[in-house]
């Protein structure tokens, strides 16, 4: 029986705690199709602490345990190199969930075959796609729709340390447009920023945001291939003020507000922007400190995952002004791993956190928000890793891709 702290729905604002038993497919190591690392220092045992302050969940405090398991398989994308040199530093899949691309350090997109179960990898070794020139720090394929052209499909966006946007043909492996990140209406002929982070918008992928060094929010349009909006800056109202640091994480609202999105960053803070008011930020939360793909949304809830020790891991309302759910936050920074540089929703819905950290350390986790859908888990690396970038691989037999130092690393959702 699983045990965490999940807040009341009633009308009181999530203020009382309540404890929920949870009955789990994983109470029994020897049931059937629990695959369980043993041995080699992995414990399943849980640490960590709340959130300080008044922001403690009141109430049983016991932390999650959840079950370790084994990867379903790895890669490694720089076999035989000198050292250990290069290391993945972003991933995603394709739509039908047949391919894994990795942005990697050396300025190299590399492809690797996925099988039809999703926890064995087909190839071997991954194939070079293409070679932007620089550090590829984010990619993602460009979303598609029925009436897209077939000459467009199969087409992945990267963004760059060298300030670029490229679009890179898989199948033909061909940069085909490279975009630089660039205020266009300011005039400038400072170099462009560097890309550390990007989001397609939810409608039919016709725009993206990307972010980086310079603080600012640049919308790019798909069809033009170039920079046609920059947010930056506070409101009005001079109740927020923007990102003062480089930002490090983007994601956009749903369909319902897809002119909204959402950005966070080494200032600490989540900056609200809201493309029909303004270039500038309508709101902000304070406190969560993100160095890498650590931000997602999922209705009203947002997740957010901080490179620190004590409440890595949050959960915040965005019905209101933004307030901390602070019994999911403590939960899930009891069980997740510390030092957090990627963490998503598992799905469709917000049952389930996907992060990982600095220590070799991915999990799987009850969030608590909506009943709980599926297994939860936590995967230590044998050589402690820190875990870079996260995506999921769709499909019937859907599974967690963790780049994870110059290794690709499958674990399974379903």
């Amino acid at each position: 029986m699983l045990k965490w702290l999940s807040a009341d729905a009633g009308g009181n604002g999530g203020d009382e705690v309540v404890e929920d038993e949870v009955l789990s497919e994983y109470d029994s190591e020897g049931e059937e199709g629990v695959d369980v690392v043993s041995g080699g220092g992995v414990s399943g045992k849980t640490q960590g602490s709340g959130p300080r302050g008044s922001l403690a969940p009141r109430g049983p405090g016991a932390p999650v345990r959840v079950p370790e398991v084994s990867a379903g398989g790895e890669v490694d994308l720089f076999p035989g190199s000198a050292g250990g040199e290069g290391r993945l530093l972003s991933v995603c899949a394709s739509a039908d969930g047949g391919v894994a691309l990795a942005g990697c350090s050396d300025g190299v997109l590399r492809q690797v075959g996925l099988s039809k179960e999703g926890a064995v990898l087909l190839a071997s070794e991954a194939s070079v796609v293409a070679d932007v020139g620089a550090p590829v720090t984010c990619v993602g394929y460009r979303p598609e729709s029925e009436d897209t052209q077939r000459s467009a499909r199969g087409v992945a966006v990267a963004g760059t340390t060298a300030g670029e946007v490229c679009w890179v043909h898989v199948g033909g492996a061909k940069v085909l447009h490279r975009c630089p990140l660039a205020d266009a209406s300011s005039g400038s002929s400072e170099a462009p920023s560097a890309v550390h982070c990007m989001a397609h918008a939810p409608l039919k992928g016709s725009v993206l945001a990307a972010a980086g060094d310079d603080g600012r929010i640049y919308v790019v349009d798909e069809a033009q291939k170039r920079v046609v909006e920059t947010l930056h800056g506070g409101n009005a109202m001079r109740t927020s003020a923007g990102h003062t640091s480089r930002v490090s994480a983007l994601c956009w609202a749903d369909e319902g507000k897809a002119d909204v999105l959402y950005s966070g960053g080494w200032d600490m803070t989540v900056q609200v922007w809201d493309r029909r008011v303004g270039p500038g930020s309508v709101s902000s939360l304070y406190g969560p400190y993100l160095c890498g793909d650590a931000l997602d949304v999922r209705g009203t809830t947002l997740l957010t995952g901080s490179r620190r020790s004590d409440a890595a891991l949050q959960l915040w309302d965005l019905r209101g002004a933004g307030g901390l759910l602070a019994a999911e936050s403590h939960a899930l920074s009891a069980a997740g791993p510390t030092d957090v540089y990627a963490a998503r929703f598992a799905g469709e819905d917000a049952s389930r956190v996907l992060a990982g950290g600095g220590h070799g350390q991915v999990a799987l986790l009850p969030s608590g928000v909506t009943p709980l859908k599926g297994r939860t888990w936590r995967f230590t690396h044998p050589d402690a890793l820190p875990c870079y970038a996260l995506a999921v691989r769709p499909g019937n037999h859907p599974a967690a891709l963790a780049a994870m130092g110059p290794r690709m690393s499958l674990l399974p959702l379903a």
